[in-house]
Protein backbone atom coordinates (compact mmCIF):
# COMPACT_ATOMS: atom_id res chain seq x y z
CA UNK A 1 0.00 0.00 0.00
CA UNK A 2 2.71 2.62 0.61
CA UNK A 3 4.52 1.55 -1.93
CA UNK A 4 1.92 1.95 -4.51
CA UNK A 5 1.16 5.78 -2.55
CA UNK A 6 4.89 6.51 -3.10
CA UNK A 7 4.72 5.37 -6.75
CA UNK A 8 1.33 7.31 -7.10
CA UNK A 9 2.99 10.43 -5.39
CA UNK A 10 6.31 10.21 -7.44
CA UNK A 11 4.23 9.99 -10.94
CA UNK A 12 2.26 13.13 -10.12
CA UNK A 13 5.36 14.38 -9.32
CA UNK A 14 7.45 13.82 -12.71
CA UNK A 15 4.30 14.32 -14.34
CA UNK A 16 3.88 18.23 -13.33
CA UNK A 17 7.61 18.71 -14.05
CA UNK A 18 7.28 17.22 -17.53
CA UNK A 19 4.61 19.62 -18.69
CA UNK A 20 6.91 22.58 -16.14
CA UNK A 21 9.55 21.64 -18.96
CA UNK A 22 7.35 21.47 -22.32
CA UNK A 23 5.82 24.90 -20.85
CA UNK A 24 9.55 26.66 -20.71
CA UNK A 25 10.65 25.32 -23.99
CA UNK A 26 7.31 26.90 -25.06
CA UNK A 27 7.67 30.16 -23.65
CA UNK A 28 11.61 30.13 -24.17
CA UNK A 29 10.35 29.52 -27.83
CA UNK A 30 7.96 32.38 -28.18
CA UNK A 31 11.11 34.50 -26.24
CA UNK A 32 10.22 34.96 -22.82
CA UNK A 33 13.46 35.62 -20.62
CA UNK A 34 14.63 32.92 -18.45
CA UNK A 35 12.68 34.27 -15.17
CA UNK A 36 9.93 33.40 -16.95
CA UNK A 37 10.52 29.45 -17.14
CA UNK A 38 11.68 29.81 -13.72
CA UNK A 39 8.87 30.73 -13.00
CA UNK A 40 6.68 27.87 -14.31
CA UNK A 41 8.98 25.13 -11.85
CA UNK A 42 8.63 27.74 -9.05
CA UNK A 43 4.76 26.55 -9.62
CA UNK A 44 5.72 23.32 -10.63
CA UNK A 45 6.59 23.00 -6.76
CA UNK A 46 3.75 24.22 -5.51
CA UNK A 47 1.76 21.99 -7.44
CA UNK A 48 3.30 19.26 -6.47
CA UNK A 49 3.19 19.92 -2.87
CA UNK A 50 -0.37 20.86 -3.21
CA UNK A 51 -1.28 17.34 -4.85
CA UNK A 52 0.83 15.18 -2.85
CA UNK A 53 -0.03 16.80 0.16
CA UNK A 54 3.67 16.22 1.20
CA UNK A 55 6.16 18.28 2.20
CA UNK A 56 8.58 15.61 1.44
CA UNK A 57 7.63 16.02 -2.03
CA UNK A 58 7.61 19.44 -2.03
CA UNK A 59 11.23 19.45 -1.10
CA UNK A 60 12.33 16.93 -3.63
CA UNK A 61 10.49 19.09 -6.05
CA UNK A 62 12.25 21.95 -4.61
CA UNK A 63 15.90 20.50 -5.94
CA UNK A 64 14.31 18.56 -8.59
CA UNK A 65 13.03 21.81 -9.98
CA UNK A 66 16.45 23.81 -9.63
CA UNK A 67 18.16 20.46 -11.83
CA UNK A 68 15.58 20.15 -14.06
CA UNK A 69 15.99 24.12 -14.83
CA UNK A 70 19.62 23.81 -15.10
CA UNK A 71 20.05 20.99 -17.49
CA UNK A 72 17.45 22.02 -19.32
CA UNK A 73 17.44 26.03 -19.24
CA UNK A 74 21.24 27.30 -18.75
CA UNK A 75 24.26 27.01 -20.57
CA UNK A 76 25.62 24.50 -21.40
CA UNK A 77 22.89 22.76 -22.32
CA UNK A 78 21.85 19.22 -21.29
CA UNK A 79 24.34 19.15 -18.85
CA UNK A 80 24.76 19.63 -14.53
CA UNK A 81 27.22 22.31 -15.16
CA UNK A 82 27.57 25.85 -14.49
CA UNK A 83 29.45 27.98 -16.47
CA UNK A 84 28.04 31.59 -15.55
CA UNK A 85 28.19 32.81 -12.03
CA UNK A 86 24.86 34.55 -12.81
CA UNK A 87 23.62 30.79 -13.19
CA UNK A 88 24.96 29.86 -10.22
CA UNK A 89 23.31 32.81 -7.59
CA UNK A 90 20.07 32.43 -9.80
CA UNK A 91 19.85 28.32 -8.79
CA UNK A 92 20.90 29.40 -5.50
CA UNK A 93 18.55 31.86 -4.87
CA UNK A 94 15.33 29.78 -6.30
CA UNK A 95 16.29 26.74 -4.58
CA UNK A 96 15.96 28.73 -1.22
CA UNK A 97 12.62 30.80 -2.98
CA UNK A 98 11.45 26.43 -3.89
CA UNK A 99 11.87 25.56 -0.29
CA UNK A 100 10.39 28.20 1.28
CA UNK A 101 7.45 28.22 -1.01
CA UNK A 102 7.36 24.39 -0.53
CA UNK A 103 7.10 24.66 3.43
CA UNK A 104 4.66 27.46 3.47
CA UNK A 105 2.45 25.54 1.28
CA UNK A 106 2.31 22.58 3.01
CA UNK A 107 1.80 24.54 6.31
CA UNK A 108 -1.22 26.25 4.83
CA UNK A 109 -2.94 22.93 3.82
CA UNK A 110 -1.88 21.65 7.41
CA UNK A 111 -3.96 24.68 8.51
CA UNK A 112 -6.80 23.95 5.91
CA UNK A 113 -7.10 20.55 7.69
CA UNK A 114 -6.73 21.49 11.13
CA UNK A 115 -9.98 24.29 9.71
CA UNK A 116 -12.10 21.40 8.40
CA UNK A 117 -11.59 19.52 11.65
CA UNK A 118 -12.89 22.57 13.54
CA UNK A 119 -15.55 23.10 11.64
CA UNK A 120 -17.13 19.46 11.85
CA UNK A 121 -16.53 19.49 15.42
CA UNK A 122 -18.16 23.15 15.98
CA UNK A 123 -21.45 22.02 13.75
CA UNK A 124 -21.66 18.81 15.62
CA UNK A 125 -21.40 20.49 19.01
CA UNK A 126 -24.06 23.08 17.49
CA UNK A 127 -26.40 20.39 16.66
CA UNK A 128 -26.03 18.69 19.76
CA UNK A 129 -26.95 21.90 21.63
CA UNK A 130 -29.87 22.86 19.39
CA UNK A 131 -31.52 19.25 19.86
CA UNK A 132 -31.38 19.66 23.73
CA UNK A 133 -33.31 23.27 23.55
CA UNK A 134 -37.03 21.18 22.63
CA UNK A 135 -36.12 18.73 25.93
CA UNK A 136 -38.07 19.40 29.03
CA UNK A 137 -38.28 16.69 31.22
CA UNK A 138 -35.27 15.02 33.05
CA UNK A 139 -35.63 11.21 31.18
CA UNK A 140 -35.95 12.96 27.99
CA UNK A 141 -32.30 14.90 28.30
CA UNK A 142 -30.84 11.75 29.50
CA UNK A 143 -31.84 9.53 26.78
CA UNK A 144 -30.76 12.12 24.05
CA UNK A 145 -27.15 12.20 25.87
CA UNK A 146 -26.94 8.31 25.74
CA UNK A 147 -28.13 8.40 22.63
CA UNK A 148 -25.72 10.78 21.18
CA UNK A 149 -22.72 9.60 23.68
CA UNK A 150 -23.05 6.14 21.28
CA UNK A 151 -23.74 7.79 18.04
CA UNK A 152 -20.96 10.20 18.02
CA UNK A 153 -18.24 8.04 20.00
CA UNK A 154 -19.64 4.47 19.98
CA UNK A 155 -19.31 3.98 23.48
CA UNK A 156 -22.23 2.66 25.47
CA UNK A 157 -23.13 4.44 28.85
CA UNK A 158 -25.19 3.84 31.78
CA UNK A 159 -25.82 7.17 33.85
CA UNK A 160 -27.27 6.96 37.92
CA UNK A 161 -28.81 9.45 39.16
CA UNK A 162 -28.72 9.50 43.87
CA UNK A 163 -31.24 11.45 44.05
CA UNK A 164 -33.73 12.08 47.27
CA UNK A 165 -35.84 9.67 45.83
CA UNK A 166 -33.56 6.73 45.58
CA UNK A 167 -31.32 5.74 42.43
CA UNK A 168 -32.35 6.66 39.05
CA UNK A 169 -30.69 4.20 36.66
CA UNK A 170 -30.68 4.94 32.67
CA UNK A 171 -28.96 2.46 30.29
CA UNK A 172 -28.36 2.79 26.52
CA UNK A 173 -30.66 0.56 24.56
CA UNK A 174 -27.90 -0.33 22.14
CA UNK A 175 -25.17 -1.89 24.43
CA UNK A 176 -25.36 -5.26 27.03
CA UNK A 177 -22.00 -3.92 28.30
CA UNK A 178 -21.50 -0.15 30.04
CA UNK A 179 -18.01 1.01 29.23
CA UNK A 180 -19.02 5.00 29.93
CA UNK A 181 -20.46 5.20 33.51
CA UNK A 182 -21.48 8.35 34.82
CA UNK A 183 -23.01 8.77 38.55
CA UNK A 184 -24.38 12.03 39.40
CA UNK A 185 -26.18 13.86 42.60
CA UNK A 186 -29.62 15.14 42.43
Amino acid sequence: RNIQKFLMQLVKTLLIFSIAVGLGFLVEAIGATRESTIMLFLLAVLFTTITTKSFLYGLFSSFLSVAMFNYFFTIPRYTFLIYRKTDSLLLFFFLITTIIAGVMMSKLQEQIKIASSNEKISKLICDVATSFLNLTEKKGVIEAAINYTYNYTGLCSKITINGIHGKEIFKDPHCSEILFPIQLKE
